[in-house]
């Protein structure tokens, strides 16, 4: 028997490309196991396993996780996974400095990198060009659905596996045998976006965690993602700029509040704001905020964003999503934001 306690915590919520105050939307998720054992003499004690899970990795990941408190060079040598959602550069070009962060870390850990198609053939050559001595030991997962992206890449001296993992009956991978751990369980499914993107599912008893890369239309998650604990969706556009986003294949606000409320979503977490929503001395107050799914403080919502200004764009983003959700359990992605879960 055993507990397994989370802790979402936002890296980035800026889309595209980062700025001086504003990192490209990423998070990390930070596991820890308390199992029960017994010694020979009937005694019972608690055995902490802690790890760390990585969602998305952007330009200067590996910069921000080595600067944190709740990382640094500990944190990286706990790093188990990597899930890429899709790959576009704001999303994985900072992988390659990142496994070799986890190197001078002193991690000994073989790490799995789960993406879409394409995966290997994007790394692999990155990595013979940047460090080929990576000394990293690394598996790629592919999850493949379109055949385009099934071609393969030559083999990296670090990489220690390769899968190309199809799809089941149901249009879904159930990637929970391939993680390294039976404490949770994991699954994904394909999103509609320029290029092939994913949505991830995490689930331990009485606890869902959905993670959605870019995307237009997240519907193929709707049954595995329902009554979820905490939805994290992109929301790049607001409701005025609907076209722009049907064009460029990414999602309102509006769009985001009306799945949280389709799939029964607990709590909206919105990420992946254009850079014209975010504003340095409007952003400070809230970065580093924890929130607990049974006890929420202040944080990035609707009201205490209009409190400092009712003009900034988030209000705008908050509230179109708001009013599609139904809810006033939603919150916009800032620096350091924590959901115990």
């Amino acid at each position: 028997m055993g507990k397994v306690g989370w802790r979402l915590i936002s890296v980035g919520n800026c889309a595209r490309a980062p700025s001086v105050r504003f990192e490209l939307s990423s998070f990390a998720l930070l596991t820890r196991y308390l199992k029960e054992t017994s010694s020979e003499s009937g005694t019972t004690t608690a055995a902490e396993e802690e790890s760390m899970w990585v969602i998305d990795a952007g330009d200067n990941m590996m910069g921000r996780l080595m600067e944190e408190s709740w990382c640094g060079l500990e944190g990286l040598r706990r790093l188990k996974g990597i899930f890429i959602t899709h790959l576009h550069g704001d999303h994985v070009f900072g992988l390659p400095s990142l496994l070799s962060a986890v190197k001078r870390a002193g991690g000994k850990q073989k790490v799995t990198i789960i993406g879409p198609s394409g995966m290997r053939k994007w790394l692999n050559p990155a990595l013979w060009v940047g460090a080929p001595d990576l000394g990293v030991r690394y598996r790629i997962l592919e999850l493949q659905y379109t055949p385009y992206w099934t071609r393969n890449w030559n083999f990296h001296p670090s990489e220690s596996g390769y899968k190309i993992v199809s799809m089941s009956d149901d249009g879904k991978w159930d990637l929970s045998e391939y993680i390294g751990t039976d404490h949770f369980e994991v699954k994904a499914a394909p999103l509609r976006h320029g290029i092939p993107s994913l949505g991830f599912v995490f689930q331990k008893p009485g606890r869902k965690l959905v993670v959605l890369g870019d995307t237009c239309d997240s519907s193929a998650v709707e049954s595995i993602g329902k009554d979820c604990d905490v939805l994290v969706h992109e929301a790049t556009f607001t409701k005025s700029e609907a076209q722009i986003a049907q064009r460029a294949k990414h999602s309102t606000a509006e769009m985001a509040g009306n799945f949280a409320k389709k799939i029964g979503a607990k709590t909206l977490l919105l990420t992946h704001f254009s850079s014209r929503w975010l504003k340095d001395n409007q952003q400070e107050t809230f970065d580093g905020v924890r929130l607990s799914l049974e006890d929420p403080v202040s944080g990035l919502t609707l009201r205490n964003v209009q409190k400092i200004n009712p003009y900034h764009g988030l209000t705008v983003i908050l509230n179109e999503a708001k009013e599609a959700f139904g809810s006033e359990s939603l919150y916009a992605a800032s620096r350091n934001l924590e959901i115990e879960l």
